[in-house]
């Protein structure tokens, strides 16, 4: 399967331990010593150092996707505009979850259709898989990890109720100035 195409499998962004890392990245510009400095103190709060690694190098993943001023406002932002440029990060890193939250979610939510169901995820995989015939060889147990981390992190950031309700989005004028177009990635009224 192309990159592009890959799949989450770790749940969770991470939001507190992204910002502090954004903050030492602002302050050393080296996401090795980053790392480092974050397992030195445990900020990723995980027993198991593999565990932790593992945690940490995925955050850092997120955080690569975002530009130096997303990353600027992602370490002096308030807690919504910290979850939101999570979501941000996690859209850029797996394209697919991107064009599901731009295709499905957003529209949806433009059409006041505010219920996201696994039928809805499972529809826009099998319509991606007439142009991706890549997306065939993803095994059900992948696509099922894929739906509940996806799931769970637009519950984790306010987008998702636990009945399913597609929640708005707050999105402040500077962060949309600052995301441009991606603000299609987020559940908020626009025009087309």
């Amino acid at each position: 399967m192309s990159v592009g195409l890959s799949l989450p499998t770790i749940s969770g962004l991470a939001i507190n331990q992204a910002s502090w890392l954004a903050k030492r990245y602002i302050e050393s510009g080296d996401w090795n010593l980053c790392r480092k400095e974050a397992m030195d103190c445990n900020l990723m709060q995980i027993e198991k150092t593999a565990s932790a690694e593992r945690y940490l190098a995925y955050t850092v993943k997120l955080l690569k996707e975002l530009t130096k001023d997303e990353i600027t406002l992602l370490s002096d932002g308030n807690a919504e505009t910290r979850r939101a440029l999570m979501w941000l990060a996690f859209c850029r890193a797996y394209p697919l979850i991107g064009k599901f939250s731009d295709t499905v979610i957003n529209q949806k939510f433009n059409q006041h259709d505010f219920t996201l169901s696994t039928g809805d995820w499972n529809e826009f995989l099998s319509r991606e898989s007439h142009e991706h015939q890549e997306i065939e060889d993803i095994g059900k147990t992948s696509r099922s990890k894929a739906k509940s981390v996806l799931f769970g992190n637009l519950r984790n950031v306010g987008y998702l109720s636990s009945s399913n309700e597609i929640k708005e989005a707050v999105i402040t004028r500077e962060m949309a100035a600052v995301i441009g177009q991606d603000i299609r990635f987020f559940p908020v009224f626009m025009e087309r």
